[in-house]
């Protein structure tokens, strides 16, 4: 009798603990979730430098530059507009493409600063305080000239120590052309004006709407009123967006309906004709070159020379303030990578400046193009260094935690009833990732509409887990179960170890992301595609955790009845068996 009891309690306790642990390592799973979440949304980016110095200021090529952003207007929508069309008939278009996250906020300071989020820091919509890197509209401040805003008060929020007249109007389109006239009329040299009608029927309606074109419509009408009151033989007019739309709705994500915005140019001091493409980092630059401000500190990107109507001279002395400024920002750059700044032959383009001196503009040209792949080659092999540097510390950790989690498989792998632990796990995954695919979802930051429905997306994403593992858990106790020896030891030591194996495969999937980028993000933000997957798994690991528990005894009580079922089926069918043989004899 003794003995028999401590049977009965080692296989309690060698069914239990696998579900245990799954459930504590879900724990974990959660706390990793918010902590790295937490990385991206309070990321701290190290590239705030001080005491930066100032690039040459060039000829101001326009008296006056008026830069327009449609909030949340996609690229292919703003070709298909009849009054954007004539306005690029007469200047230049341009496809820009947008960093991630593809946020409005994040959007608002590259457009301002030239820079992408991991460096201005501001990589959500809830960032708070200024911009703590150098903007156009510091810089135009700077060199004395007057700037204005009339748009959402966020603008402000980033750039208001910068601004020297603003008016802030929310959701009314109309009343913020109104605004900027108002402004207009004081004649100030730079003028931001902020529509923001169409990311709200983005998020409403989707992308590819009726509601959302009539939006960009209606905006497109309030452009053409805005450039018929402007005087484009003094004034430039740009005009561009934050980020697009999926046709879905939403944004943040890769996608190339989001991360693809147009830019319009007409005016004062642009080229006619299509100039193909660039980067939304490329905007503050090209600002700054029409007013002749120095180029923002900071800005990674460059002016838009094929829109610039500049002479070979101007525009290599353009160049040269833009290498020189790029070259200062890079030696800081690599300096807070590998703590040291940039090779000697990187540091100025000494040999181009020469050149141009001598006017030799074709020496200069060559000398500026091979000083750039110089500073960029030394720049990417910083990078590269830097995380070889990181992912040989984390190796350790990584492959520790990784053949810790492997130990268990080699015990699990000696059980007869292992290929269906595996083909339950499986299926977990066909049913987890079908529920997520049906609703149109593809692991972008884009499938979350707006921020007021994030916690509702991850709520039912953990929700879909739990059920998933509860569903693979049934067809695993159903495929026992029918055996002749599915004792509750076998069903439930088979959905322990179903959900173990789904638990290790989705620690391996994390531990992947963490070995390629870690779990705090110090000097860059991740890959958001593979960062928002790894989310997802970490949810999954915390659902199949809470869930583990459940889906064991569930499986058991399950399997059970069916072994019961499927005995008096035996039983029955034996008996009309022996039947007929009685009968027949």
């Amino acid at each position: 009798m003794f003995r028999k009891i401590l049977d009965t309690t080692r296989k309690m306790i060698s069914v239990a603990w696998v579900p245990l642990v799954v459930l504590m390592a879900g724990v974990g799973a959660q706390k990793l979730m918010l902590l790295s979440w937490n990385a991206v949304v309070d990321y701290h980016s190290p590239h705030y430098y001080e005491s930066m110095p100032v690039s040459p200021r060039q000829p101001a090529i326009s008296g006056q530059v008026v830069l327009v952003v449609v909030d949340g207007l996609r690229y292919d929508t703003a070709m298909g507009l009849p009054g954007l069309t004539r306005l690029r008939e007469r200047g230049a278009g341009l496809r820009l493409a947008t960093g991630e996250p593809s946020l409005s906020l994040p959007g608002w300071a590259v457009i301002g600063t030239g820079a992408w989020q991991e460096i201005t820091g501001v990589t959500t919509n809830w960032y708070k305080g200024r911009i703590r890197v150098d903007s156009i509209f510091a810089e135009a401040r700077r060199a004395g000239l007057l700037t204005a805003v009339a748009g959402a008060p966020e603008w402000e929020a980033l750039y208001g120590p910068w601004i020297s007249q603003e008016r802030l109007v929310r959701n009314d389109d109309p009343a913020v052309l109104r605004e900027a006239l108002s402004l207009q009329a004081g004649k100030p040299d730079l003028l931001l004006i902020h529509f923001a009608s169409v990311d709200k029927a983005g998020h409403e309606f989707g992308g590819a709407s009726r509601q959302y074109y009539t939006a960009a419509r209606e905006v497109d009408n309030l452009i053409g009123r805005l450039a018929a009151s402007l005087d484009l033989r003094k004034t430039t007019l740009l005009i561009t967006s934050d980020h697009g739309h999926r046709d879905a709705g939403g944004h943040g994500g890769w996608e190339e309906s989001v991360t693809s915005v147009p830019l319009v140019a007409l005016g004062k001091g642009i080229r006619p004709g299509w100039a193909g493409g660039g980067g939304q980092v490329d905007i503050a630059p090209t600002v700054a070159a029409l007013l002749g401000t120095s180029l923002p500190r900071h800005a990674v990107g460059q002016p838009l020379y094929p829109v610039l109507d500049l002479s070979w001279a101007n525009r290599v002395s353009l160049e040269l303030a833009v290498a020189e400024q790029r070259a200062a920002f890079d030696s800081r750059y690599i300096q807070t990578l590998e703590g040291r700044g940039l090779p000697q032959n990187a540091t100025a383009p000494l040999l181009a400046r020469r050149a141009f001196q001598e006017r030799d503009l074709r020496k200069a040209e060559m000398e500026l193009k091979s000083f750039d792949e110089l500073r960029e080659t030394a720049v990417a092999n910083a990078r590269e260094n830097r995380l070889k540097e990181d992912r040989l510390r984390r190796l350790p950790l990584v492959g520790g935690a990784f053949i810790l989690a492997s130990l268990y498989l080699f015990i699990l792998y000696r059980h007869r009833y292992m290929g269906t632990a595996v083909s339950g796990a499986l299926l977990y995954f066909a049913i987890y990732y079908a529920f997520y695919l049906a609703r149109g979802y593809h692991f972008s930051l884009s499938d979350v509409n707006s921020e007021e429905l994030m916690a509702a997306f991850f709520r039912q994403r953990l929700i879909e887990a739990g059920i998933a593992a509860l569903l693979s858990g049934l067809v695993l106790a159903y495929r026992i179960g029918r055996k002749k020896d599915a004792t509750a030891y076998i069903l439930g030591k088979c959905a322990g170890g179903m959900v173990y194996i789904i638990a290790y495969l989705l620690l391996a999937q994390v531990l992947t992301f963490v070995y390629l980028y870690g779990i705090r993000f110090e000097w860059a933000l991740p890959d958001l595609r593979l960062g928002f997957k790894y989310y997802l798994d970490l949810l999954q690991m915390f659902a199949t955790g809470l869930s583990a528990p459940v889906v064991v005894l569930a499986a058991a009580v399950f399997g059970k009845a069916v072994w019961w079922a499927a005995g008096r089926r035996r039983r029955r069918r034996k008996r009309l068996a022996g039947a007929r043989s009685g009968g027949t004899a």
